[in-house]
């Protein structure tokens, strides 16, 4: 068989990128018959090039940035290369894929908060008519049991069309304590800290995470919150924040890291806050256990599904919920030992070799 990846939408090593590039390691080392033609944009072609024999590669003169140009090749020329290639079936790793394709498809719903974001009125547009393209699928493949009834709920699609594959967890290599220090450093950060990775937008709780971070600080004045992602400046006016709230160098927002940057800064957390108010399924969480970070989140959505009891719960509404649960991480040493070892035990639920075998199950017997 000739499997077609889209890659043409990705453009940072964050979320679905991190999905597709961990899905195409394991999928190299499953399945040694079928070839594999990765459509890939010229922004990140080097992070998905991989020696498996049956890869081959097709760059497209396309950015991700310059919106409009990519929806032409995602719509136009996408489907050209498909036929060209004789593409048996195409997997598309998010929702962005081609209305019409000459192939059967396979598109990954990871969720659909985005239907409900205050974007502008083209984006908005355009992603309802992927998510319309995507309904057009053979099979929709989405992360969490909350995602299904999420899309079921939304979309006008029958219930055996859409299968459940939980993502896994990349391996994080440590990172060597004097380089983690410099890297430290390098950010201005001293310890103790609470640390958040992910998009800096509203569904995220970052209001939240502040307000309650504000309310524990008046008690722990040695400690920092670190945020780390990129900012959607589009759906989060943080310059209006700081001036609403009044936080100041307690509260660092260090945009996008690299990937050593990250696991530093994990690993030196005193904890990991993710009081997520929506998640499709919630890698973040999974990432803070495999490197024996104590994790509070939500009590809703997907995030107990995944998350297991190795995680403090919390209301992500209440914010003296939250605030109170960050006092708990840092001064609880019982607790957070517990934490920590059922963490690790929780991560064993989520592995890459079945994540593999359950997606190319998907893509060959649809």
């Amino acid at each position: 068989m000739r499997i077609g990846i889209n890659l043409l939408s990705i453009k940072e090593m964050t979320g679905v990128g991190v999905y597709a590039r961990t899905l195409l390691i394991n999928l190299g080392k499953t399945d040694k018959d079928d070839v594999f033609l990765i459509f890939t944009n010229n922004k990140l072609c080097d992070e998905f090039h991989f020696d498996f024999p049956n890869f081959y590669y097709v760059k497209l003169n396309v950015s991700p940035d310059r919106f409009l140009k990519r929806i032409f090749f995602e719509q136009v020329i996408l489907p050209i290369q498909l036929k060209k290639h004789k593409i048996d079936v195409l997997f598309n790793p998010s929702v962005f894929n081609p209305f019409f394709s000459p192939c059967p498809k396979v598109t990954v719903l990871h969720d659909i908060v985005y239907l409900n974001m205050k974007f502008s009125i083209f984006k908005k547009i355009y992603f309802k008519f992927v998510t319309s393209a995507a309904v057009k699928s053979r099979v929709i493949i989405t992360i969490s049991e909350f995602s299904k009834r999420e899309i079921l709920k939304q979309l006008k699609i029958k219930n055996e069309k859409i299968k459940i594959t939980y993502q896994s967890c990349p391996p994080l290599l440590p990172v060597d304590s004097n380089k983690a220090s410099a890297i430290l450093n390098s950010f201005g950060i001293s310890k103790p800290y609470f640390f958040y990775i992910g998009a800096i937008t509203p569904h995220k709780n970052i209001k939240n995470i502040i307000l309650a971070f504000e309310d524990f600080y008046k008690s722990h004045r040695d400690f920092k919150m670190i945020f780390a992602g990129p900012i959607v400046e589009e759906l989060i006016d943080l310059d209006n924040m700081k001036k609403e709230i009044k936080f100041g160098e307690e509260i660092k927002f260090l945009g996008k890291v690299s990937e050593e940057e990250k696991i530093a800064l994990y690993s030196g957390a005193k904890g990991f806050i993710f009081p997520s108010l929506y998640e499709g399924f919630g890698l973040p969480v999974l990432e803070a256990q495999s490197l024996g970070v104590p994790v509070l989140t939500s009590n809703i959505v997907s995030l107990p599904e995944v998350s297991g009891d190795g995680v403090l719960y919390v209301d992500p509404t209440n914010v003296s919920d939250i605030a109170s649960g960050m006092a708990k991480l840092a001064t609880d040493e019982i607790l957070v030992r517990e934490l920590i070892k059922k963490g690790f035990k929780n991560i064993d639920r989520f592995s890459p070799e079945a994540e593999a075998k359950e997606t190319l199950d998907v893509i060959k017997n649809f």
